[in-house]
């Protein structure tokens, strides 16, 4: 320092002689031929959000001893000393400059070095100039958005980086909320508040069809379904006739007085948001003067059918039906009813057509008919049966198993998941009792081995799995005495007089607290040994050796036997008497006392035998006696007297009472609570009611079946109202 304040101080004595010319040569002015240059090492970005600007600088062309210093200028401002490396903070936005120059003992920068950059911490702004609307139809929208600078831009659709710029395109393929959010980022990194925006895309709603007249018709009517989609939900529907005016419409839209020639219907739904299907649903159609009638065959035989009688039933939906003509084996046609009853046929093969005939005189051209071959029933050979929703299994006398219905869930037994419409037998071995559940089965074997097969959601095969189907019997451990299954669970008794249950446990029906047991639990709580269990739709009844009857499971209707809510452990019934025979349906119970009929439960259908549309939580005496054995299903009920007469009472809306409704004025309701004669076919040995079908025992081993149920003879087409043989 003190070197360059007597250099400085020198040249400023000197100055004015030098300039005066006194001194010819000056100690201060440059050498001839020297050069000095400034250079900038460091300086803020041209464009930049700092507010403190930092730099580095030095000097060329001379040694680091021979500079002196360097002056700096910030902006318009005086030339001052400054040093390298050299802060400012900057006031204000916008263009600055900074200007620096070295000098020495003799010499100084003629052309100082400048950095100049622009401060910018301002952030950009955005704003919309076509946002979405709140709702629409459209998946692709078109929206433009500004900005106050020049900028780049990040944005996010639902949540998802997507690109964009001002002008931008959005499609969204999901009906429902949607958003948008973008950001501006400038040139010096500055981000602006997010521009965001929400929309619901609301697709038009989808209209479809149920059913509509046919191309061709000769009917001056017309009915067409139809239904609609939308995620919304559909307000209304709108139709027009042969391109008339929109019109509010419901389904089936029944149109009446057409005239002839071609018809054209259109449909669209309307949304919630009255938005209409935007690709209307279209019906076609033409009315002719006049076309034959078409004839369905509703029922008749099957082409091997072991009975002498057959009965046919035809229909047709003509309006101008005038009547059927029908011919038999062969002869001419002739006037016949809608339903005709064949009997004393002989043991060879037999054909009858059908034919509907309109007012006009026009017959079905199609005339169809059915053909069918007498085959001799075979002797009876049956010991046992058992139903389940929609399957069946027997044993025959000589102990061999079989099965037929439903294949689903491997219920059948046979390896395979078909359906078998003849009795098939399930396995090798001889088998004493079988037992049918909604899906599964058990049956014990001679000796006493306990095997089961099915559907395994809840565990109810019992093998100690779970999930998917046993299609083949598996053996469960321990010797067994008797067994009872339902919805999917079941229970059995064992040699040692003890019941056990396993599968489902949903309201306490395996006599246990807690989930669903895969493998047979024993039921504690029953102080004696037992005999007999039965299972109903969800809890379970224990006959014990002294008469009394326990039970557990639910009680929502008072089929325990008490008023209130179910319970896990077995409750003792309260009964007047010792019973001698318990059978659990859906949800009622009854049992056998001194061979009077005593029920409690659900009596909504009749089943109960106490009345129709009531609940009896506490065992009730029915007016109806001297039985020996009984069966409840679901909801019907039947038994067997002591003459070997089956009566069965209840609900009849499958014909599971095994008796014609059309045919018996008696009756004349759907459900009753008086037990009704099953056909005169005695005496009766054994009887199984389940939930849409029976089936019985005669004391001639021959077995018969009726309802809807697929354990109902196979060669008869639709439900079988009254009990008719089956084959082996």
């Amino acid at each position: 320092m003190m070197r360059l304040y007597f250099a400085l101080l020198c040249c400023s004595l000197l100055a004015a002689a030098c300039n005066d010319g006194h001194v010819e040569i000056c100690p201060c002015d440059p050498e001839p031929g020297g050069t000095l240059d400034t250079v900038i090492t460091a300086a803020p970005d041209p464009i930049t959000r700092d507010p403190v600007a930092r730099f580095s600088f030095a000097a060329s062309g001379v040694t680091n001893d021979d500079v002196l210093g360097f002056e700096c200028q910030y902006d318009d401002g005086a030339w001052q000393h400054c040093r390298s490396p050299l802060t400012i903070n900057v006031l204000g936005e916008g263009e600055h400059t900074l200007r620096v120059r070295a000098y020495t003992a003799a010499l100084s920068d003629a052309s100082p070095a400048a950095a100049t950059w622009l401060l910018d911490s301002i952030a950009p702004t955005l704003h919309w100039v076509k946002a979405p609307p709140a709702a629409t139809p459209n998946a692709t929208l078109a929206l433009t958005f500004a900005t106050s600078e020049p900028a780049a831009y990040w944005c996010t659709v639902d949540g998802e980086q997507a690109s964009c710029e001002p002008d931008v395109s959005i499609t969204v393929l999901e009906s429902g909320s949607h958003s948008i959010s973008i950001t501006a980022v400038d040139a010096a990194g500055n981000l602006s508040l997010p521009l965001s925006a929400s929309w619901i895309l609301d697709l038009p709603p989808d209209t479809f069809l149920l059913d509509a007249p046919p191309s061709a018709t000769d009917q001056q009517s017309a009915e067409i379904s139809f239904f609609g989609i939308d995620d919304v939900g559909i307000d209304h529907y709108e139709c027009r006739l042969d391109a008339g005016s929109w019109g509010s419409c419901t389904s089936p839209w029944v149109l009446a007085f057409l005239s002839l020639g071609s018809h054209t219907a259109d449909i669209r739904a309307v949304d919630t948001r009255q938005q209409a299907d935007a690709s209307p649903l279209t019906v076609s159609w033409t009315v002719t003067a006049d076309l034959p009638p078409a004839t369905t065959l509703l029922r008749y035989p099957a082409a091997l059918h072991p009975l002498t009688t057959a009965v046919i039933t035809a229909f047709s939906s003509d309006l101008d039906l005038d009547g059927y003509i029908c011919q038999v084996d062969g002869s001419g046609w002739a006037p016949c009813a809608s339903e005709q009853s064949l009997s004393a046929l002989a043991a060879t093969s037999h054909t009858v057509g059908y034919a509907a005939v309109d007012t006009g005189g026009n017959v079905d051209p199609v005339s169809p008919a059915v053909s069918w071959q007498i085959v001799a029933p075979p002797a009876a050979t049956w010991r046992s049966v058992s139903l389940g929703d929609d399957h069946a299994c027997a044993i025959r006398n000589d102990g061999a198993l079989f099965c037929w219905g439903n294949g689903a869930d491997g219920r059948l037994g046979t390896g395979a998941l078909t359906d078998l419409t003849l009795p098939t037998q399930v396995t090798s071995g001889t088998f004493t009792s079988v037992s049918a559940g909604d899906r599964h089965n058990c049956a014990i074997a001679t000796d006493g081995t306990l095997f089961c097969w099915g559907s395994n959601l809840f565990g109810q095969v019992g093998n100690g799995t779970s999930g998917g189907a046993v299609s083949q019997p598996v053996s469960l451990p321990g010797l067994w005495r008797q067994v009872s299954l339902n919805t999917g669970f079941g229970c059995a008794i064992s040699t040692d007089a003890t019941a056990w249950c396993w599968g489902a446990n949903g309201s306490g029906e395996l006599g246990v607290s807690g989930s669903s047991r895969h493998a047979p639990a024993r039921v504690a709580g029953i102080t004696e040994p037992v005999t007999a269990v039965s299972t109903g739709r969800a809890h379970a009844c224990a006959l014990a050796n002294s008469g009394n009857v326990w039970c557990w499971g639910d009680n929502s209707v008072g089929q325990l036997g008490f008023a209130g809510g179910g319970t896990s452990p077995p409750v003792q019934v309260p009964l007047s008497g010792a019973a001698s025979v318990i059978a659990a349906g859906g949800d009622h119970t009854c049992a056998l006392i001194a061979a009077a009929l005593w029920c409690w439960g659900d009596g909504f259908s009749g089943e109960t035998a106490l009345g129709v549309d009531r609940t009896d939580t506490t065992p009730t005496a029915t007016a109806y006696g001297n039985f020996v054995t009984l069966s409840a299903g679901g909801t019907h009920t039947c038994a067997i007297d002591t003459a070997g007469r089956l009566w069965c009472w209840g609900s009849n809306v499958d014909s599971q009472l095994g008796v014609n409704w059309t045919s018996d004025a008696a009756i004349g309701a759907p459900a009753i609570a008086t037990p009704i004669e099953v056909g005169p076919e005695t005496p009766w040995s054994a009887i199984r009611a389940a939930r849409f079908g029976t089936c019985g025992l005669r004391a001639d081993g021959s077995l018969w079946c009726w309802g809807r149920h697929r354990a109902v003879p196979w060669y008869i087409s639709g439900d079988t109202p009254v009990p008719a043989a089956l084959l082996p």
